[in-house]
């Protein structure tokens, strides 16, 4: 006689509830007598601007020093997509009501069930469910520039002079467009290739508790991916609750600065700049990775949620290849001609840039 005996363990690591039990929160917020502005910023902005310039005595006024820094306030500029969700429609074509196991429209009837008709604020938070929503940030603040400078400029001769020179400037509270509605980091896999366990398991049809509850969209279905469900808010399509201008990017320029220029006779001199200089920017957002509370998407009874989303981690967009920088090297002449045509002057220049490969 043989006796065999096996034994199995599976664990789904996304718990599950039924459809009747899913509740989720958020929705949109509207103005109101007490709130009725778009956005909330400071009245005031500080904008200084201060610079020197010395030739000491004991270097025989032949060296001077100079610098200087101010601040620039940027005024708010992109105000033309003001918040008008739910006083304006868009109907979305649905293909599918059953994650694409059968069709739901044809060519010839692309809108079977209408079109979506503009509700205003009567549905509250209900408004604008299954389709994009977007808002500008009521927390935006006004960007602005630390711009700085320091030079050292030497007469060589009477005809003669060398300047080198730092320039650099740090932009701060740059807008960013932010996107409240991803998939959970710790549901997506960390494999260096490609995880086809967890694109099936993220990918495959669950029961859909918005059935019947949001005609006209595609989340209308019987069914729906289970990657859906398991966004912060799954009453709104993956990746469409978006935040416009997101007081978060920077920009940081610093670059040095040579030149020579000698004067010759008959008003006509040469000189020859170089530039080295290196620019990063980090205005948009590689992934999200961390939980912070933004205004604008609240739950129904009023209270800010916390949603998931990330500021933190920037793709640090460098303009050139190679760290970032870039050196620019230019010769010209000058001719001036004033004593002999009024005030007319021939000026000619050729340059040299190097850009890292």
């Amino acid at each position: 006689m043989t006796t065999a005996a096996s034994a199995a363990y599976n664990m789904n690591s996304i718990p599950q509830i039924p459809p009747g039990q899913f509740k989720p929160l958020g929705g949109l917020t509207f103005a109101s007598d007490s709130s009725p502005q778009l956005y909330n910023t400071p009245s005031k902005t500080f904008s200084p601007r201060i610079g020197f310039a010395w030739s000491p005595d004991a270097l025989q006024n032949k060296t001077v020093l100079s610098g200087g820094f101010s601040i620039f306030v940027f005024p708010l500029l992109d105000v033309g997509t003001v918040n008008t969700s739910g006083f304006s429609s868009t109907t979305p074509y649905v293909a599918t009501n059953d994650n694409y196991i059968s069709t739901a429209s044809t060519l010839d009837s692309p809108f079977p069930n209408g079109l979506i008709p503009p509700t205003g604020s009567s549905l509250g938070p209900s408004t604008y469910q299954g389709q994009l929503v977007y808002w500008f940030n009521p927390d935006f603040h006004n960007a602005y520039s630390e711009r700085y400078a320091l030079s050292v400029q030497q007469q060589l001769d009477r005809n003669t002079f060398f300047q080198v020179a730092y320039i650099g400037a740090h932009y701060v509270k740059l807008p960013v467009q932010v996107d409240l509605n991803p998939i959970p980091r710790r549901y997506l896999s960390t494999s260096p290739v490609r995880d086809n366990n967890a694109i099936g398991l993220l990918s495959g049809s669950v029961a859909n508790p918005f059935k019947g509850l949001l005609t006209g969209t595609t989340l209308n279905g019987s069914q729906v991916p289970r990657s859906q469900l398991l966004l912060p808010y799954p009453q709104y399509p993956a990746d469409m609750v978006v935040m416009q201008n997101s007081s978060s990017g920077s920009d940081s320029y610093n670059s040095m600065n040579v030149r020579i220029q000698r004067r010759l006779t008959a008003g006509l001199s040469f000189l020859m700049n170089y530039t080295w200089s290196k620019n990063i920017e980090q205005d948009s957002l590689l992934n999200l990775r961390k939980e912070n509370r933004y205004p604008g998407l609240s739950s129904p009874s009023g209270n800010r949620l916390n949603l998931q989303t990330a500021v933190l981690l920037f793709r640090r967009q460098q303009l050139l290849e190679s760290h970032g920088t870039c050196s620019v090297r230019r010769m010209g002449h000058q001719w001036d001609l004033s004593s002999a045509v009024g005030s007319s002057a021939v000026v000619g220049e050729c340059g040299l840039s190097r850009w890292p490969a």
